[in-house]
């Protein structure tokens, strides 16, 4: 319903809930297309608002079109934007923890294991604390990978990763991360958008 709203009517603030979930759903299926269709619309409301919080979620929109299209190191710059615009404006602090999850994301999936173990843990403390359960699974399932042997996380603590995941799994319904989750049950390591 909200995605075919009137857009004369539309309140920008609420309109784009359902195109961040469908660029992050876009991110998590590796379909760059209809992301950067999504982007556009949250980038019309943050222009048409001209609210700090919706250039956050504009910026994290890209960033996740960025990286699906393999330009890892547009993600990660619009990303670092969207993070630091956050936390000096104190608006879209909400989704500092799914920011900081995907930062971890992004470089774990270009094979930079390092960068991404050290922005991991913060984001597990940033969900937590914020109780983002969902930013918290995403980021238990990027420690997860990051523990896989010869990884900068200590290997044994990836069981609890992944046993961490799962309860946050089942308690969110967020059945995107489902299959990768199992991948990693299954000793699989994430390969890059």
């Amino acid at each position: 319903m909200a995605l075919r709203a009137d857009q004369s009517k539309a309140i920008p603030v609420v309109q784009y809930h359902a195109h961040l979930a469908a660029v992050e759903m876009a991110f998590h299926r590796g379909n760059a297309s209809m992301a950067r269709l999504h982007v556009q619309e949250i980038e019309g409301y943050a222009f048409q608002s001209g609210m700090s919080y919706l250039f956050t979620a504009a910026r994290l929109c890209r960033a996740l079109v960025s990286s699906t299209e393999g330009d890892l190191d547009s993600a990660s710059a619009d990303l670092y934007e969207a993070l630091a615009a956050a936390r000096k404006s104190k608006t879209g602090l909400e989704i500092e923890a799914r920011l900081l999850a995907y930062l971890a994301d992004v470089p774990d999936g270009a094979g930079e294991k390092g960068r991404a173990a050290h922005v991991v843990e913060e984001a597990i403390e940033v969900a937590r604390r914020r109780t983002d359960r969902v930013a918290e699974l995403h980021a238990h399932i990027v420690a997860a990978d990051l523990a896989l042997v010869g990884g900068p996380i200590n290997p044994e603590l990836r069981e609890g990763h992944l046993q961490r995941a799962k309860v946050l799994l089942d308690v969110t319904g967020a059945a995107i991360f489902g299959p990768r989750l199992l991948g990693l049950r299954r000793g699989e390591v994430k390969i890059a958008n």
